[in-house]
């Protein structure tokens, strides 16, 4: 008697198919459909974090200024200049005194602020001192910037935008800075400083 072994069929239980599936049309246009629209929600948030990043520094610098304000005025009452309209407060290193009205540094940047912050200027932020208010411009869009000839204002922009003006138009890139103005009508308030961010 032969021994005659049956041999199993090691994928008996599968079925193979001859036909193979994918997607369809309508399912991959759906995707292609949420995809736009996830892209178009998600694309600006991104886009925008330049201006974000640019905003936030000129916070920061706010915030610097305004540190620098408060350490100069107590410097000042010190050394009893907080009074003088013009004074000049002595700093530690003795070499790069800043220049102050009744107390806080002047709205400059040579002689003030360019002895107080480390930023760069020029290089990565541009300064301009404003000596005319800058209220309501041509297109009527109001940026508000106090300045006279006796009390100009101080502004810090990062390059690549414009000073600010009275003439321009909105579509100019002139909304992205941060002033410092001395208040002189009441030489015992501290001076103004601002940032607008629309970078």
């Amino acid at each position: 008697m032969m021994n005659t072994k049956q041999h199993s069929n090691p994928l008996r239980g599968f079925q193979t198919s001859q036909q193979q599936q994918g997607f369809t049309l309508i399912e991959l246009i759906i995707v292609i459909v949420i995809l736009g629209i996830l892209a178009v929600t998600a694309a600006p948030r991104f886009l925008n974090m330049q201006s974000d990043a640019q905003a936030a520094t000129l916070n920061g610098i706010r915030a610097a200024m305004d540190s620098a304000s408060k350490m100069v005025q107590g410097k000042a009452l010190i050394q009893s200049v907080q009074g003088q309209q013009n004074g000049t407060v002595e700093r530690v290193d003795g070499v790069n005194n800043v220049t102050t009205r009744f107390g806080y540094p002047i709205a400059a940047w040579t002689g003030s602020f360019e002895n107080l912050l480390d930023i760069d200027v020029p290089g990565e932020f541009q300064q301009t001192v404003v000596t005319t208010r800058i209220s309501t411009r041509q297109n009527g869009t109001n940026l508000n910037i106090p300045g006279s000839a006796n009390n100009p204002t101080l502004v810090i922009f990062p390059a690549g935008y414009e000073a600010p003006d009275n003439s321009r138009n909105n579509s100019e890139n002139d909304t992205c800075f941060v002033y410092y103005k001395n208040n002189i009508a009441n030489n015992t308030q501290r001076p103004e400083i601002e940032v607008v961010g629309d970078c």
